[in-house]
Protein backbone atom coordinates (compact mmCIF):
# COMPACT_ATOMS: atom_id res chain seq x y z
CA UNK A 1 0.00 0.00 0.00
CA UNK A 2 1.57 3.31 -0.96
CA UNK A 3 2.47 5.46 1.95
CA UNK A 4 -0.17 8.59 2.47
CA UNK A 5 2.07 11.73 2.58
CA UNK A 6 0.76 15.16 3.24
CA UNK A 7 1.26 17.15 0.31
CA UNK A 8 3.59 19.59 1.50
CA UNK A 9 5.64 16.73 2.58
CA UNK A 10 5.82 15.68 -0.73
CA UNK A 11 6.78 18.75 -2.19
CA UNK A 12 9.23 18.95 0.79
CA UNK A 13 10.59 15.86 -0.54
CA UNK A 14 11.04 16.85 -4.08
CA UNK A 15 12.45 20.05 -2.81
CA UNK A 16 15.38 17.90 -1.13
CA UNK A 17 15.34 15.88 -4.16
CA UNK A 18 16.12 19.47 -6.75
CA UNK A 19 18.37 20.80 -4.19
CA UNK A 20 20.81 17.58 -3.93
CA UNK A 21 20.57 17.04 -8.08
CA UNK A 22 21.86 20.89 -8.16
CA UNK A 23 24.15 20.60 -5.29
CA UNK A 24 27.71 20.34 -7.65
CA UNK A 25 26.79 23.05 -9.65
CA UNK A 26 25.37 25.37 -6.98
CA UNK A 27 28.84 24.58 -5.03
CA UNK A 28 30.91 25.43 -8.13
CA UNK A 29 28.95 28.92 -8.30
CA UNK A 30 29.84 29.69 -4.99
CA UNK A 31 26.10 30.40 -3.42
CA UNK A 32 23.08 28.56 -1.93
CA UNK A 33 19.97 27.21 -3.08
CA UNK A 34 18.40 29.99 -1.47
CA UNK A 35 20.53 32.29 -3.43
CA UNK A 36 19.47 30.41 -6.69
CA UNK A 37 15.99 30.98 -6.18
CA UNK A 38 16.70 34.51 -5.31
CA UNK A 39 18.89 35.17 -8.49
CA UNK A 40 15.87 33.16 -10.95
CA UNK A 41 13.33 35.16 -9.25
CA UNK A 42 15.38 38.58 -10.34
CA UNK A 43 15.69 37.22 -13.66
CA UNK A 44 11.92 36.78 -13.93
CA UNK A 45 11.31 39.74 -12.37
CA UNK A 46 13.90 42.90 -13.87
CA UNK A 47 14.19 45.54 -11.50
CA UNK A 48 12.27 44.26 -8.80
CA UNK A 49 12.70 46.10 -5.09
CA UNK A 50 13.17 43.92 -1.05
CA UNK A 51 9.24 44.28 -0.29
CA UNK A 52 8.40 42.57 -3.29
CA UNK A 53 10.90 39.73 -2.67
CA UNK A 54 9.40 39.80 1.48
CA UNK A 55 6.08 39.21 0.08
CA UNK A 56 6.93 36.77 -2.46
CA UNK A 57 8.52 34.33 -0.28
CA UNK A 58 6.67 35.20 2.99
CA UNK A 59 10.03 36.33 4.18
CA UNK A 60 11.34 38.83 7.13
CA UNK A 61 12.91 41.69 5.66
CA UNK A 62 16.19 41.05 7.56
CA UNK A 63 16.88 37.34 5.84
CA UNK A 64 16.13 38.82 2.17
CA UNK A 65 18.58 42.04 2.99
CA UNK A 66 21.30 39.21 4.17
CA UNK A 67 20.66 37.00 0.80
CA UNK A 68 20.80 40.09 -1.39
CA UNK A 69 23.71 41.53 0.60
CA UNK A 70 26.02 38.45 -0.08
CA UNK A 71 24.58 38.32 -3.58
CA UNK A 72 25.76 42.09 -4.10
CA UNK A 73 28.99 40.89 -2.28
CA UNK A 74 29.59 38.42 -5.40
CA UNK A 75 28.61 41.01 -7.58
CA UNK A 76 25.78 39.08 -9.09
CA UNK A 77 23.09 41.90 -8.04
CA UNK A 78 23.06 45.52 -8.02
CA UNK A 79 20.92 48.09 -5.76
CA UNK A 80 20.28 51.41 -6.92
CA UNK A 81 17.69 53.98 -5.19
CA UNK A 82 14.69 54.04 -6.75
CA UNK A 83 14.01 57.58 -7.74
CA UNK A 84 10.08 57.28 -7.33
CA UNK A 85 11.12 56.24 -3.59
CA UNK A 86 14.25 57.14 -2.16
CA UNK A 87 13.64 54.68 0.82
CA UNK A 88 13.43 51.40 -1.73
CA UNK A 89 16.17 50.06 -3.92
CA UNK A 90 15.66 48.44 -7.35
CA UNK A 91 17.27 45.57 -7.86
CA UNK A 92 18.44 43.49 -10.96
CA UNK A 93 20.95 41.01 -11.95
CA UNK A 94 24.39 41.80 -13.34
CA UNK A 95 26.39 39.62 -16.02
CA UNK A 96 27.81 37.66 -13.61
CA UNK A 97 24.79 37.19 -11.80
CA UNK A 98 23.09 35.66 -15.48
CA UNK A 99 26.32 33.79 -16.14
CA UNK A 100 25.83 31.99 -12.19
CA UNK A 101 21.81 32.09 -13.03
CA UNK A 102 22.38 29.99 -16.37
CA UNK A 103 24.90 27.54 -15.34
CA UNK A 104 22.69 26.36 -12.68
CA UNK A 105 19.51 27.19 -14.15
CA UNK A 106 20.14 24.69 -17.27
CA UNK A 107 20.68 22.06 -14.40
CA UNK A 108 17.48 22.63 -13.13
CA UNK A 109 16.28 22.14 -16.46
CA UNK A 110 17.19 19.14 -16.77
CA UNK A 111 15.92 17.88 -13.25
CA UNK A 112 12.66 19.33 -14.51
CA UNK A 113 12.69 17.73 -17.61
CA UNK A 114 12.88 13.94 -16.36
CA UNK A 115 9.80 15.42 -13.76
CA UNK A 116 7.82 15.73 -16.90
CA UNK A 117 8.68 13.33 -18.94
CA UNK A 118 7.50 10.81 -15.81
CA UNK A 119 4.85 12.31 -14.94
CA UNK A 120 3.93 12.41 -19.04
CA UNK A 121 3.13 16.32 -19.11
CA UNK A 122 3.99 19.40 -20.81
CA UNK A 123 5.76 21.71 -18.05
CA UNK A 124 3.50 24.89 -19.67
CA UNK A 125 0.36 22.76 -19.20
CA UNK A 126 1.58 21.69 -15.54
CA UNK A 127 2.77 24.98 -14.29
CA UNK A 128 -0.23 26.72 -16.10
CA UNK A 129 -2.42 24.37 -14.14
CA UNK A 130 -0.61 24.82 -10.67
CA UNK A 131 -0.76 28.42 -10.97
CA UNK A 132 -4.99 28.02 -11.50
CA UNK A 133 -4.75 25.61 -8.56
CA UNK A 134 -2.69 28.29 -6.67
CA UNK A 135 -4.71 31.31 -7.15
CA UNK A 136 -7.92 29.36 -6.72
CA UNK A 137 -7.04 28.66 -3.09
CA UNK A 138 -5.21 31.85 -2.33
CA UNK A 139 -8.83 33.64 -3.84
CA UNK A 140 -10.74 31.33 -1.14
CA UNK A 141 -8.87 31.94 1.85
Amino acid sequence: MPKKYLISGLCQRFLRLNKRFLEDVIKKSNITYEQYHFLYMLSINPSCNQSYLCEFYNAKKSLVSNVLRSLEDKNYITQTIDPDNRRSYIINLTPAGFEVLNAIREKDIEFENQLFNLLGVERAEFMENMEEIYNIILKNQ
